[in-house]
């Protein structure tokens, strides 16, 4: 992997992260292998970040907890937190620690409650990004999703911010291009 990262065409780092749905006996294994990554990280790469709290909460603890974890990356390293599911004060902090950060947004937005849906209003739209996290959240009725499912996890979001689908694609467009 350090040759892959290496490469001056490489320039997305991860998904690295905390899982906290995954057992607590290997929680220590996931921080043991943030740190053993995280010196490979360039300025040029963009550090894509996974964060899950445990089952039925927002993930807040989980994103502080990861957050404390990695503050020997550089202040303007560029992040993408990865179907981000956390709520204002999570994006507060976030920003605070690393300006250069961008929050990616899926159709699991659809089941955010009243918090995260203030953190998707609150972030700027030049720090919007759009996934699908194919295969992953599918629509009703597939068996998996694909990156052509885009839309809804635009609708989704335009409905929260009360905002266009097309100015949601729009901006998420401009900013996936330049990021």
């Amino acid at each position: 992997m350090k040759h892959l990262v290496g490469k001056e065409r490489v320039v997305g780092f991860g998904e690295i992260g905390l899982d906290l749905t995954e057992p607590e006996k290997d929680w220590h294994h996931q921080f043991q292998l943030v740190e053993r990554l995280l010196p490979s990280v360039k300025q040029r790469h963009v550090l894509v970040v996974h964060c899950r709290g445990m089952p039925g909460d927002s993930s807040t603890a989980a994103f502080m907890l990861l957050l404390h974890r990695i503050k020997s990356v550089s202040r303007i390293q560029r992040m993408h937190l990865h179907c981000f599911t956390g709520d204002s004060y999570v994006v507060e902090k976030w920003l605070e620690a690393f300006p250069e950060t961008y929050f990616g947004f899926t159709n699991m937005v659809e089941k955010f409650d009243r918090h995260q849906q203030e953190a998707v209003t609150r972030i700027h739209e030049s720090r919007l990004l759009l996934e699908t996290d194919a295969p992953y959240f599918p629509l009703p009725g597939n068996k998996w999703s694909s990156t052509n499912q885009i839309h809804r996890a635009a609708r989704l979001v335009a409905e929260i911010r009360n905002v266009s689908v097309e100015a949601v694609l729009a901006a998420t467009t401009e900013i996936g291009l330049r990021v």
